[in-house]
């Protein structure tokens, strides 16, 4: 990691003067007609901010409100500047042309707005003029500048020592810890349930000290159920199962995902008997020599069912309507399905509910 640390001072560099253009005004933001919440990272990937962005809009939209989620739509395969991915009623489009994680969330809160682009100055227009949105939502927003918010929530991972984090490349930093005093509010995500306070309020007052002024929420991710691939994309009907109906089921745990140690050991807390488990980088889309390898490892294994993550789904389920997973193979994949549980009961950042 040493040998990397001159690319992360560089890297570091650049975050700065970015930055600094904004802050500066050299760099004009934009005032959107809306109320804007971004909910990002300091860190790359793998903090939780799907769930929390889903609970966010589902909160929102149960208030009556019009509410659009603005993301940029990293990995996707469609090339168009502004791509509508739902209009209030599930996805529209593909989940290569929408990207995984907008698709996921286009498909788990009904009346919501989803619209994919680079640039939020241009999503963020549609969303107001096209759809009458009132709550814009930027999904991973936080480095995102050019759009003016109102809320800037930044999520911490749990499993993050604070002390320790450098910049990418050398580390998992997008920008140096001393950017956490531009949020308003930091989540810590990814608690253990049973986590004493004392500790929580140790690791919120090591956060403060690099944003005294921020409000600090903290959440647990609890599977909620399991979603088998051939009920995609899902329905109000849909059948669904308690994980623990699988307590004790010999598994392959798949996953393309930013940490899938994290998810591995939610499958073992669960009780299901993790075999052995198949990982790729995150946003992976399967090939076929990947679906293959599979089926292989499921065969070779000798597990009873495949267990997967819900962003992970929206790409297998992808491949299930291409015909390239057999019908037995996908009778088998099960994907489970986490909500935000808060300590406090609710976010702070949308106030008493």
């Amino acid at each position: 990691m040493k040998l990397l640390t001159p690319l992360s001072l560089v890297y570091g560099a650049g975050a700065y003067l970015r930055i600094l253009g904004y802050q500066t005004g050299l760099n004009k933001r934009l005032k959107a007609d809306a109320r804007v919440i971004s909910i990002g990272n300091l860190t790359v990937g793998g903090t939780g901010k799907t769930p929390v962005v889903i609970d966010t809009a589902r909160r929102l939209v149960s208030q009556g409100k019009k509410v659009a989620v603005l993301s940029r739509g990293y990995g996707r395969k469609s090339k168009d500047d502004i791509l509508v991915v739902s209009k209030g009623a599930g996805p529209v489009v593909s989940s290569e042309d929408s990207g995984d994680e907008p698709y996921q969330i286009a498909q788990s809160v009904p009346g919501l707005i989803v619209i994919v682009g680079a640039r939020r100055v241009d999503t963020q227009a549609v969303a107001i003029k096209q759809f009458g949105a009132e709550v814009l939502i930027l999904d991973d927003g936080f480095q995102h500048l050019p759009l003016l918010r109102d809320t800037d929530v930044v999520l911490w991972d749990y499993n993050d020592d604070i002390v320790s984090q450098s910049l990418v490349p050398a580390g998992r930093l997008r920008e140096p810890m001393a950017a956490l005093t531009r949020a308003t509010h930091i989540v810590i995500s990814k608690l253990p349930q049973d986590l004493p306070d004392s500790d929580y309020q140790s690791l919120c007052a090591r956060l403060r000290a690099y944003a005294p002024d921020a409000v600090l929420d903290g959440c647990s991710f609890v599977p909620l159920d399991l979603v088998p691939l051939k009920e995609l994309p899902l329905s109000a009907s849909a059948s669904v199962f308690p994980i623990a109906d699988f307590a004790r089921a010999k598994v392959l745990a798949l996953s393309g995902i930013a940490r899938p140690e994290v998810f591995i050991a939610q499958l073992k807390q669960n009780n299901l008997d993790v075999v052995d488990a198949i990982s790729f980088g995150d946003h992976h889309w399967f090939s076929d020599s990947d679906l293959k390898s599979i089926e292989d490892k499921f065969k070779s294994a000798q597990v009873d069912f495949i267990i997967t993550t819900q962003k992970d789904m929206t790409r297998l389920s992808s491949a299930l309507l291409a015909g390239k997973i057999k019908d037995a193979l996908a009778s088998k994949i099960f994907a489970v399905r986490l909500h935000a549980v808060w300590r406090s009961g609710s976010p702070s950042y949308l106030g008493a509910q």
